[in-house]
């Protein structure tokens, strides 16, 4: 394969990826406006990839079991081969503080965890998790 066709297939798929990305924002233009699927319109807007998403949600998980007294291997806090990073035995009163930490850290500061809070309550997602991280991060 010689350099002229390396380039015309590399800007295929440059144009192919912005349609996608631009299909993509109209669908979500498309869907209701009842915050049903507001996490997951969350990972859309953010352009979060299946694991950056995954790991969001196990660090809530651990969380979760934390509050409710349940433990559970490591194991159940992997997102492919690596695990969650989030210490549950600090204070929960230290959650809402370490969670954007963790998150920033995570994400380059990509995402508000505020709003990513606020998004998987609304979706039903870890609501008492969810509500208490809120209130310390407000």
């Amino acid at each position: 394969m010689d350099l002229k066709q390396l380039e015309t297939d590399y800007m295929l798929l440059k144009k192919e990826i912005e349609t996608m990305k631009y299909h993509m924002s109209i669908m979500q233009m498309m869907l209701p406006d009842d915050n049903k699927y507001a996490f997951f319109q969350y990972v859309l807007t953010a352009n979060l990839s299946k694991a950056e998403a995954a790991k969001i949600l196990k660090v809530l998980m651990k969380m979760n079991a934390k509050m409710k007294g349940r433990e559970f291997p490591d194991e159940m806090y992997m997102v492919g081969d690596e695990p969650v990073l989030f210490d549950t035995s600090l204070s929960m009163e230290q959650w809402g503080k370490e969670f954007v930490q963790y998150i920033n850290t995570l994400f380059n500061g990509k995402v508000n965890s505020l709003y990513l809070l606020k998004a998987c309550k609304m979706q039903g997602m870890y609501r008492e998790v969810c509500a208490m991280l809120i209130e310390q991060i407000e």
